[in-house]
């Protein structure tokens, strides 16, 4: 029961799950409205509904009550999700807790609004993080072993985290070959299910590397799956929850991080700070994936194939800065056609 307290009605017990169910009905049912007064657009209720069951309410709010949580409570899920995802698609999934929270303090529910002053990825554009190959694979082989085929087709294909959702064994060559390739026929929509790529070019084939065949094959076998069971569902035709995937990445490479202190105190020595796991994002994995590619001396047209883009000025205009500036080699070969001429000049 809400009491008033200096001017302002007291919080009740509503926890942050409770209150975001209650937005997602009444998007739902019409009753949650914009600030227009309107009804939500049914792809926009859709993406709000989808982002705050995927990524806010199995998040570490779930079970605080709204008076209780503060801005830092908020930014440690939005570094989380800037790991994740591009600056754009961080900004989309932060807008419906936004909306929930200047509600909830319209409604008596919180006394200040966190996500107030939330420091937010800006632009459009890539982030640069990339691993090195060796420090990609420390951190895919320090999760639990039935997690770690995931990390590793993502680190070494590149595909998109709804693709992965979306693949099936009968999309994987027999793993035995050395020609082996995953097969990218479908991505997965979190309302419609598995649909077909948005693009021709979405379809493609990308090879498997001999570690990563025998991670997949192993995966294979303990899970048990074959045909069109989804390779890495968390049930044969149910995807893989992305928060739970990710909080349980986190949770791994904590707990390898703080094995290294502790072996670092019981030799008597600092631990340096390139010693410990720094956490990585499926989207960064891609990445990783495409300058692996670049170094590997694959050219944009192949790169523009593997990576699923539509030309290859997508691919220059996202990956061009790892591209190789290659205006000396040029240069030299213009030098050597030329040679002879240069000579009886």
């Amino acid at each position: 029961m809400e009491v008033r307290r200096g001017g302002l009605r007291a919080a009740t017990e509503v926890t942050f799950e409770q209150y975001a169910e209650r937005m997602i009905a009444g998007i739902e049912d019409g009753s949650w409205r914009t600030r227009s007064g309107r009804a939500y657009a049914p792809a926009t209720g859709r993406s709000y509904v989808g982002d705050l069951r995927n990524y806010w309410i199995p998040s570490r709010l779930r079970s605080k009550r709204l008076s209780a949580i503060r801005r830092q409570h908020v930014q440690a899920v939005v570094d989380e999700l800037t790991a994740e995802f591009e600056p754009k698609s961080v900004r989309n999934k932060v807008a419906p807790v936004q909306r929930l929270f200047k509600k909830a303090v319209r409604d008596g529910l919180a006394h200040v609004n966190p996500t107030a002053d939330l420091e937010l990825p800006g632009g459009g554009g890539r982030r640069d993080r990339i691993v090195t190959p060796a420090e990609g694979w420390e951190l895919v082989k320090a999760l639990p072993v039935e997690e770690q085929a995931l990390w590793a087709v993502t680190l070494t294909t590149g595909l998109r985290r709804g693709e992965l959702r979306a693949l099936r064994w009968s999309d994987v060559d027999d793993l035995a070959s050395r020609d082996a390739r995953v097969h990218v026929r479908r991505s997965w929509d979190d309302v419609t299910g598995a649909k077909a790529t948005k693009t021709e070019s979405g379809r493609r084939s990308v090879p498997l590397i001999g570690p990563v065949r025998v991670m997949l094959a192993a995966h294979k076998l303990r899970t048990g799956r074959r045909g069109d069971d989804l390779v890495f569902g968390r049930q044969p035709e149910a995807p893989f929850t992305p928060s739970t995937v990710r909080n349980r990445a986190l949770a791994a490479w904590e707990a390898e991080n703080a094995r290294r202190r502790l072996t670092a105190e019981e030799e008597g020595r600092e631990l340096r700070p390139d010693e410990l796991l720094v956490p990585i994002g499926l989207h960064e994995l891609r990445h990783c994936a495409a300058s692996y590619l670049i170094k590997a001396g694959v050219k944009s047209v192949a790169l523009s194939s593997y990576m699923g883009h539509r030309s290859t000025r997508t691919t220059e205009d996202v990956y061009g800065h790892l591209m190789p500036d290659d205006h000396i080699e040029t240069a030299a070969k213009l030098e050597a056609l030329f040679a002879d001429v240069a000579k009886g000049s």
